[in-house]
């Protein structure tokens, strides 16, 4: 989360640059990010039900080995499986 938060704020940061040098004004294009983010959160939740509706992630069509780390990360926190012991 801190790591999209960051690269969220840069990418903003880069927007707001190229919109003084196009005399653009900064509240309309934080406006227009605020609803493109909040958007796309909507859409990205929209999209991973389908999906995983769809095929079991991670598993054997879609192995998904990022997703696998995450979840076995997931697990550990939640003290549903443990760290390797070498």
């Amino acid at each position: 989360v801190a790591e999209a938060g960051a690269i969220s704020a840069g990418d903003m940061m880069q927007d707001l640059q190229c919109g003084h040098l196009l005399k653009a004004s900064p509240r309309a294009q934080f406006v227009a990010q605020l609803v493109g983010t909040a958007t796309s959160c909507v859409m990205v939740v929209v999209a991973w039900t389908l999906y995983s509706s769809a095929y079991e992630i991670p598993g054997p069509e879609f192995p998904a080995p990022t997703a696998l780390i995450w979840l076995n990360m997931a697990k550990v926190v939640n003290g549903g499986g443990h760290l390797a012991t070498n």
